[in-house]
């Protein structure tokens, strides 16, 4: 996505809130409001700057787009499919329990890969996405703060007569709540900009009257507000992506046999392996190959046995 659409960068959203501030002071000192507002406001400006920077839309940008390449890297286009597929193609002529099972759990893996682990990654799209948006109206709305209170500040000291009436602030929106009401089946090809659209429209808020501390009292009033706003989001993005982790380590990790390890009679190095259940037409089970690969095979465990550490030292080998 283009930088014009990451919202306002760390300079503008810190140097709107700056001004404000500075604006404040000289209003302080050209009214007759006491000092210890300077204090005031300049600890409200300070918590406002560290809120509305502490997400980077361009960093939540970045890991959306990794993690959108990773759902197609694990989607039903992915190349993962084409090699299981092959695999199983490779393996249509043989027969027996450990094909079978060989088979079986393939199927398992792309399963996993398709439904399973594709689902999991477009959650994350989606958890990224709230967050996405949270972090570009947190440096709107503290950036339009900021427009809107030195207005009304430099309206009260008579440095310029005009006023913005109207500044649109996400005080009160489910960022969340919003997000997540969309289809995931729909983020693979999204940009993490779909959120904005989400969210749908912010509130209109205005700083009326001729008094400076009224005007103090309205930015400590909206400034509090907006951290409400954002914290109870980020607070309730964080327990839905814990939720999602808890339910997958929980529920659906223990549920895929994926993660179980194949038979014994598949590991063609354990005595449990048999070609009476990995067989084909062409090399049957009581074949002449059975007799030839079984004998190479005593012959592999006999020299392997021979080249463990104990026999070397007491053949006098190492």
């Amino acid at each position: 996505m283009a930088d014009a659409d990451l919202g306002k960068s760390d300079f503008d959203t810190a140097d709107s809130l700056q001004q404000m501030l500075n604006t404040l002071y000289t209003m302080i000192e050209k009214t007759s409001l006491t000092a210890a507002r300077m204090d005031e406001v300049r600890r409200a400006k300070e918590r406002d700057r560290d809120m509305a920077l502490c997400l980077d839309p361009k960093k939540i940008d970045a890991e959306f787009e990794r993690i959108r390449k990773a759902a197609f890297q694990v989607g039903e286009d992915a190349e993962v499919g084409v090699k299981l597929n092959e695999a199983r193609d490779h393996l249509s002529g043989w027969q027996g329990l450990a094909a079978d099972a060989f088979r079986a759990h393939l199927k398992r893996f792309e399963s996993f890969a398709t439904q399973t682990q594709h689902e999991t990654v477009l959650r994350a799209m989606q958890s990224l996405g709230a967050l996405f948006a949270m972090a570009y109206h947190m440096r709107q709305s503290y950036y339009d703060l900021g427009v809107a209170v030195r207005a009304a500040a430099e309206h009260e000291i008579d440095e310029q007569h005009k006023r913005v009436d109207k500044l649109k602030l996400a005080i009160g929106v489910d960022f969340v709540k919003a997000a997540f009401s969309m289809d995931a089946k729909n983020l693979g090809g999204a940009g993490v900009d779909f959120a904005l659209d989400a969210v749908g429209a912010l509130g209109e808020f205005a700083i009326e009257g001729n008094d400076a501390d009224y005007v103090i009292d309205e930015y400590i009033r909206r400034s509090n507000s907006l951290h409400d706003t954002f914290v109870s989001n980020l607070e309730q993005l964080s327990h839905r992506v814990w939720r999602e982790w808890y339910d997958q380590v929980n529920t659906v990790d223990r549920e895929l046999k994926v993660l179980e390890p194949l038979p014994v009679i598949c590991d063609i190095d354990s005595p449990d392996f048999s070609y009476r259940n990995f067989y084909t037409e062409e090399y049957p089970k009581d074949g002449p190959f059975v007799g030839k690969v079984e004998g190479e095979r005593k012959k592999v465990a006999e020299q392997h046995e021979r080249d463990n550490k104990i026999n070397k030292r007491l053949a006098g080998r190492e």
